[in-house]
């Protein structure tokens, strides 16, 4: 198995597991000890948060909000989801409001710089629009 996808399948895993060893990932990817513990460094380093303890009962852990694993988008898919996320503005009392700003700042800029130029040549095109809905009446 090359290494990129020992990595990704590596990271699929441990957010599955939640807790494990060196040892067992070894095992289980039928790689060295020190390999994982170099692969686990790599991710780690990639901003996968990982936690160790040493002891009888040690081990690696993930940290309470894990990241998720890559996507992989086409260039229409990544502008649908850029224009998706971007509709969200326009609604004044949703939840998640910073961080569906962060989500559209962090998704754009790690975007190739083709569908970047794509998606800003359409930002003049594409308009949402909000309608003004009158609540209910109220009985």
């Amino acid at each position: 198995m090359p290494k990129t996808e020992r990595l990704i399948e590596l990271m699929m895993t441990i957010h599955t597991k939640r807790k494990f060893t060196a040892g067992e990932l070894a095992a289980e990817f039928g790689v060295s000890y020190r390999t994982i513990l170099r692969d686990l460094d790599e991710l780690s380093a990639l901003g996968v948060p990982i936690y160790s303890e040493t002891g009888a009962n040690g081990g690696y852990y993930l940290l309470n909000e894990p990241v998720l694993p890559p996507l992989f988008f086409t260039q229409s898919e990544a502008a649908a989801m850029f224009f998706a996320y971007q509709s969200l503005q326009f609604f004044g009392s949703l939840p998640f409001d910073a961080e569906t700003r962060m989500v559209l700042k962090k998704f754009y800029r790690h975007l190739p710089a083709e569908t970047q130029e794509r998606i800003d040549a359409m930002k003049d095109r594409i308009v949402f629009w909000n309608p003004h809905r009158p609540k209910a009446a109220e009985h």
